[in-house]
């Protein structure tokens, strides 16, 4: 038996369906669910390359069985339903007088992991460009930068973007 490859989907349902690419041999063959969280719908479980679908995210090992009389065969293949990202913000854009020193106010994203990027502006750095409150160090008075909050999850999931612009203004003298 041959199950073919595995994949990655984002989104679970009919409408966010995996394409199965089994190899018919000898007898008759039949897809079965071997592990995951949910329940399985196969268009046709008896078809090599039919379709499957399923109600809770996660990874799956579906299982191509083909059996010849007395003989039987089977080979695995894995399959992850990933969440699509949650809508997370950058946070307020920031005007701070004379400071080097910013901390970002970014939502932690509910799906999916957050990571911070340069956009344009002065050069600054990010203390931990994974959290949504890291520190910002570096700008120069009399300059801005805009960076941006990527939230993503999975290798299929679209990633959502939001972007802040800290700008830090030179203190005036009287």
């Amino acid at each position: 038996a041959d199950a073919g490859t595995g994949g990655n989907v984002c989104g679970i349902g009919v409408a966010n369906s995996f394409v199965l690419s089994g190899s018919p041999t000898v007898g008759t063959g039949t897809w079965t669910k071997f592990s995951g969280p949910g329940a399985e719908t196969f268009t046709n479980a008896n078809l090599s390359t039919s379709s499957v679908s399923v109600d809770a995210y996660g990874s799956y090992v579906f299982r191509w069985t083909e059996v010849n009389g007395t003989c039987s065969s089977f080979d695995d293949v894995t399959v992850v339903f990933w969440e699509a990202p949650s809508a997370s913000v950058a946070g307020a854009n920031q005007a701070l007088c004379n400071t080097s020193v910013f901390t970002l106010g970014a939502t932690v994203p509910v799906v999916g992991a957050g990571q911070w990027s340069y956009v344009s502006g002065a050069a600054v750095t990010i203390t931990n460009t994974n959290s949504a409150t890291t520190t910002v160090t570096g700008l120069t008075a009399g300059s801005s930068v805009t960076l941006r909050w990527t939230v993503s999850n999975g290798p299929v999931c679209a990633a959502l973007t939001s972007d802040v612009t800290l700008t830090n203004d030179v203190l005036p003298v009287a």
